[in-house]
């Protein structure tokens, strides 16, 4: 999914990570960009149980949003998380996270 960044699954498939690093003015592109590659992958997110949390990393401002949903093996859990990387916002770095949900296994 990334041309600049970098993505990895877990052994089993049941994780998959990305990170990228984007422009302010290009990250409409980059959320366009995680929904088109959830849609190819057959993940749904439930957009009712959207959730939007805003904090610090670091020192860095931070905002997460995350979803549950589904793919063809089940429920899954989705989460984007945005950490702005210049003190004025102009560079920011995107992970994506997808993981199976497993009955309160740790991933």
């Amino acid at each position: 999914m990334t041309d600049d960044g970098i993505e990895g699954n877990s052994p089993d498939a049941g994780t998959y990570i990305s990170f990228d690093i984007a422009g302010i003015e290009d990250m409409e592109q980059v959320m366009t960009d995680v929904f088109a590659f959830l849609e190819e992958n057959g993940v749904t997110a439930d957009p009712g149980a959207q959730k939007e949390t805003e904090d610090e990393l670091n020192g860095m401002p931070f905002q997460s949003i995350e979803w549950k949903g589904t793919d063809k093996d089940g429920p899954v859990s989705i989460g984007v998380g945005i950490v702005a990387l210049s003190a004025d916002g102009d560079r920011h770095h995107r992970l994506l996270g997808v993981d199976r949900d497993r009955g309160g296994e740790p991933a």
